[in-house]
């Protein structure tokens, strides 16, 4: 029987090594290491206590993150396209549009060469790695406005 303990190591171990499957996860550790787990219980079992454990886990991981915070002075913003109506639909769609502040917007996307109607997720994270705070705007908003919209960066 794995301890929570092991359960969070192995989950933090995971979002590390930026493996999202379980699958892939149990796959390698049977295939790679399969001396070293010998109290490994099943997938699901894990999934269910991983669950469980999630707010212990979030807390280790902002501990952790605020460690690795005062290591680094570079930041970087970057933002990503999260489109949620088709081009074709652009001026017929009705999706989320209740409240102008939170209805989506049409945006320019350089890494797609393309214009699309949704939301932009963008992500403030250290040079290394360690996020520092991310948020939804609508498609048309550019990476400087979010900053400006920012009210606490370190520095």
């Amino acid at each position: 029987m794995m301890a929570d303990l092991e359960v969070i190591a192995l989950s933090c171990t995971m979002e590390a090594l930026g493996i999202d499957s379980e699958n892939l996860l149990w796959s390698k550790i049977k295939k790679d290491y399969p001396g070293m787990f010998s109290h490994l219980i099943c997938r699901t079992r894990f999934n269910r206590r991983r669950r469980r454990l999630q707010p212990y886990i979030l807390k280790m991981q902002d501990k952790i993150s605020a460690k690795l915070e005062d290591q680094s002075q570079t930041m970087v913003i970057d933002s990503i396209p999260v489109p949620v109506v088709k081009m074709a639909r652009e001026r017929t769609y009705r999706a989320f549009r209740k409240n102008f502040e939170t209805s989506p917007a049409k945006g320019y996307s350089s890494v797609n060469r393309g214009w699309f109607i949704g939301y932009k997720l963008h992500v403030v994270i250290f040079d290394n790695g360690v996020v520092q705070q991310s948020g939804f705007t609508r498609g048309n908003v550019h990476d400087i406005n979010f900053l400006k919209g920012l009210n606490k960066l370190p520095g």
